[in-house]
C-alpha cells in the first residue's frame, strides 16, 4: 500500500511531481493518476480506466487534494475525493500557495476537511499522514521486520463509520422481526454473502444498472 495519493489538475503536471518528490524526500510513497494512467487524456477515460484509477486510490491510505489556480476547472478532481473520502476518509486539502488558497474560497466541500498548514507543513504531514514502511534488520542469523508505528489502520475512518451505520441497519432489520421465512432467510442470505466477501469468498457485487450501460451524452 502507497502512503498517499495526490488528486491534481491535469494542467498541474510540473508542479505536481516537485510536489511528489517533496513528500519522497520525506519519507513517504505517492502515487499519481499520470503514473497510473500515462497516456490517457483525461476526456478518454473510459469505465475501465476509472477502475484503474480506482484501484490505486484503494492502494492508498491517504489523499491529498492538490489546489492551484487551476482547480477548479478540474472535472476529475470532485471525482476522486468524492470516491476517496467514501472509501477510505483520510483527505486532506493541500493549498500550494497563498494565492491558491485564495482561490478555493467559495469551493463549499473543501471546508469539510481538515487543511495542510502553509507553515510546519512538514511536521503536520508527518503527523497525521500514516506510513506503511516497513525495514528488515538480522539478529542472530534471523531476519526480524519493523512496521512504522504511523502504518495507516487496518479498519480506517471510513470503515468505522461504515460499519457503525451497517450495524444500526442490521439491529433495525432483524428488531422487525419479519414472519416470512422467505423474507428471513433472504436477510440471512445477505449477511452471509457480505461476510464471504469480507474474505474474499464471494465475488464483488454488480453494480446496479450496469447491464443496461454507462450514460452516452446525446451528440
Amino acid at each position: 500500500m502507497r502512503d498517499i495519493f495526490l488528486s491534481h489538475s491535469s494542467r498541474d503536471k510540473k508542479q505536481v511531481r516537485l510536489i511528489k518528490e517533496e513528500l519522497v524526500a520525506q519519507g513517504f510513497s505517492v502515487s499519481l493518476d499520470i503514473d497510473v494512467l500515462p497516456a490517457i487524456r483525461p476526456t478518454d477515460v473510459t469505465a475501465d480506466t476509472a477502475e484503474s484509477l480506482r484501484r490505486a486510490m484503494r492502494d492508498c491510505s491517504s489523499l491529498l487534494y492538490v489546489i492551484t489556480a487551476n482547480s477548479r476547472r478540474s472535472s476529475w478532481m470532485p471525482w476522486e475525493l468524492g470516491y476517496f473520502d467514501g472509501f477510505r476518509g483520510r483527505v486532506f486539502i493541500y493549498p500550494i500557495d497563498d494565492a491558491a488558497e485564495r482561490n478555493a474560497q467559495g469551493i463549499e466541500y473543501l471546508r469539510i476537511y481538515p487543511k495542510v498548514p502553509l507553515a510546519g507543513r512538514a511536521g503536520y504531514l508527518a503527523e497525521f499522514i500514516s506510513k506503511e514502511q516497513r525495514s528488515t534488520e538480522p539478529l542472530g542469523g534471523v531476519e526480524l521486520v519493523f512496521v512504522d508505528a504511523k502504518r495507516p489502520p487496518m479498519f480506517d475512518y471510513a470503515d468505522q463509520v461504515a460499519t457503525a451505520a451497517y450495524g444500526n441497519r442490521l439491529q433495525k432489520g432483524l428488531a422487525a422481526a419479519p414472519t416470512d421465512f422467505v423474507d428471513i432467510m433472504s436477510r440471512w442470505a445477505e449477511i452471509g454473502t457480505a461476510w464471504l466477501r469480507l474474505w474474499n469468498l464471494a465475488p464483488p457485487p454488480e453494480r446496479p444498472g450496469a447491464q443496461q450501460g454507462p450514460w452516452k451524452p446525446k451528440q
